[in-house]
């Protein structure tokens, strides 16, 4: 295997297996250098994804139809070692290679792993759901016993200590307890399960070499100590995503050059001073610089110059709204926030029949996606779905002519938008019919000849329909 060695950006040493060019894993891997560990943390979660979907997109390059079947994802918090090492030594099923993403795995991260109390709570809920080899093996994990001790005094012992641990912290989880005994059964844990750590089984199992047929993706939102990244060995691959945002790209600072790389994909400009006031309200968070960029291009339309005032206008600064939170809280139904957020907007200056044009906008996108589920156009969209599963369920699942069936031109056609839009656009739209959408549409439309007839002051014209668009969201 290819030395894999490289020095952390913070440190003189070097930690074994670290990567100083992260973006070069997934290319390794396409060139034959697999490992069977991969262990990617940082603050950056735009970064952490992205590398955790390219490396798995290389590690299941060969999988096809059978990608599900060996492609397993734990949430850290809950999965003990055991689990872990037990989905990881199960063969894959036709493909060359099984995957496992541990996500936030408690037994690397520095807040350490679940105590007593929080094991026997998950434990509790995966035998509520139906779960019961699950929960047998948070039991014992809370327990801190393995199945093979059952018979001795060791087990007597430690389901006294968490009765003890369950009357002080958790009493409604004392009968749960107290029903264990009758309710154990022996399950297959690897061997050497019992004793120690969580992170001393799991490392001591990397240490005895995994299988080849598998690859562990630990994924951490923070960071690894680095007592843990020595342990880990000279054959884990370490990725720091941060250390891509700390380097400067062609002599620019990181995050003005991936604004920069957004602004010329999209073939718009944004002035220096709504650069730096984008930059601001993000707080250089390059998730949020993307979701923002993706309202910003909603809010401009086809206009190619972005100014400070759209920015100020599109992105809310954490104090006061932005229109786009007026369109949120109108689709939530949410009377306070939506007539904060228009006053808010209001008083930053914006023109009302500026926001009006916003909000007939809105409405015709969440009126397009309303009848296209109706019609079983595109691919369905569960309420509550997050932003990565519409990517990967959603957008761009649509039928041939299903373009057709919307505006020809692309500023008014939801399947032409860029698809956080087109996700904002589902979201909302769930929350109403297609007949109350196009109600919601005739009194903007009513809105729209008062206030160019000058019958009535814009504000109060835009604050009464409003009004009556969150009646609608209600009703």
């Amino acid at each position: 295997m290819q030395s894999r060695r490289g020095r952390r950006r913070d440190s003189s040493e070097d930690a074994p297996g670290f990567l100083r060019n992260v973006q070069d894993i997934p290319k390794r891997i396409k060139g034959g250098d697999v490992a069977t560990v991969y262990a990617l943390w940082g603050e950056e979660t735009y970064l952490l994804e992205r590398l955790l979907d390219d490396i798995v997109g290389a590690l299941m390059a060969d999988a096809g139809a059978m990608r599900d079947l060996n492609l397993d994802t734990l949430d850290g918090s809950a999965a003990s070692a055991a689990e872990v090492i037990t989905l990881a030594e199960t063969m894959p099923m036709g493909s060359p290679r099984r995957v496992v993403i541990v996500k936030n795995p408690s037994f690397l991260t520095t807040s350490g792993e679940p105590d007593a109390a929080q094991r026997l709570r998950q434990s509790y809920d995966a035998h509520e759901s139906g779960n019961h080899d699950r929960a047998l093996h948070l039991l014992f994990r809370a327990l801190d016993i393995a199945p093979v001790a059952l018979d001795g005094p060791e087990a007597t012992d430690a389901l006294a200590k968490l009765r003890a641990t369950a009357v002080e912290t958790a009493p409604d989880l004392v009968a749960y307890v107290d029903d264990a005994p009758a309710t154990f059964i022996q399950v297959s844990l690897p061997e050497g399960a019992g004793g120690g750590t969580d992170q001393d089984r799991f490392l001591g199992w990397v240490k005895d070499g995994p299988p080849e047929s598998v690859s562990v993706v630990l994924h951490v939102q923070g960071v690894v100590p680095r007592r843990v990244m020595r342990s880990l060995g000279d054959a884990v691959v370490l990725a720091d995503v941060d250390t891509l945002k700390a380097r400067s790209v062609g002599g620019r600072d990181a995050v003005d050059a991936f604004i920069a790389k957004q602004m010329k994909s999209a073939k718009r400009t944004l002035d220096a001073d709504a650069n730096q006031e984008l930059r601001t309200r993000t707080h250089d968070d390059l998730q949020a610089v993307v979701d923002e960029i993706e309202k910003l291009l909603a809010y401009v339309g086809d206009r190619e110059r972005i100014a400070v005032e759209d920015v100020r206008a599109a992105v809310s600064d954490g104090s006061g709204f932005s229109v786009f939170d007026l369109t949120d809280a109108i689709a939530e139904g949410n009377s306070p926030r939506a007539l904060m957020s228009l006053h808010s907007v209001l008083g930053q200056g914006e023109p009302p029949l500026k926001v009006h044009a916003l909000l007939v906008r809105q409405v015709r996108m969440m009126t397009q996606a309303a009848l296209l589920q109706d019609q079983g156009a595109i691919a369905t969209f569960k309420r509550g779905m997050p932003y990565r599963a519409f990517m990967n369920t959603v957008h761009g699942k649509w039928e041939d002519d299903a373009p057709d069936m919307l505006p020809r031109a692309a500023a008014l056609n939801l399947l032409k938008q860029k698809p956080y839009a087109m996700y904002k656009a589902l979201v909302q739209a769930s929350r109403f019919t297609a007949p109350q959408l196009i109600e919601a549409y005739q009194q903007l439309m009513t809105a729209e000849e008062k206030m160019k007839s000058g019958l009535g002051a814009d504000g109060l014209t835009l604050e009464d329909t409003v009004t009556q668009l969150l009646h609608l969201a209600r009703s």
